[in-house]
C-alpha cells in the first residue's frame, strides 16, 4: 500500500523515489506470506509487476498523475471475453 501512496504523489523527488523503491521491495517480501500460508500459489499479476517499473518510468517521463490500470483491464473484459 505504502507504494501506490507514494506513487500517486504529484511531486516526487529522487528521495522519494527512493522511498518507492524501499516500499516495492517490501510489498514483495510481504506478500509472500499469501504463498507460504497456501492463500495463492503465485503471483503473476499485471498490475503487481508493473509496479516494479514505476520508479524507473517515473525518472523518465515524471509523476504518473492518477495512472490507473483499472480501465485497461474494463476494456480487456469489453474487447476479448464479452464478445464470446
Amino acid at each position: 500500500m505504502d507504494a501506490c501512496y507514494i506513487a500517486r504523489r504529484e511531486d516526487l523527488t529522487e528521495a522519494s523515489i527512493k522511498e518507492l523503491e524501499n516500499a516495492i521491495r517490501r510489498f514483495y517480501k510481504h506478500r509472500e506470506i499469501f504463498k507460504i500460508t497456501g492463500v495463492r500459489s503465485g503471483f503473476d499479476l499485471p498490475r503487481q509487476h508493473a509496479l516494479a517499473h514505476y520508479p524507473d518510468h517515473i525518472r523518465q517521463f515524471s509523476t504518473p498523475n492518477g495512472l490507473c490500470s483499472s480501465i485497461t483491464k474494463s476494456r480487456h473484459i469489453t474487447a476479448v471475453k464479452k464478445p464470446w
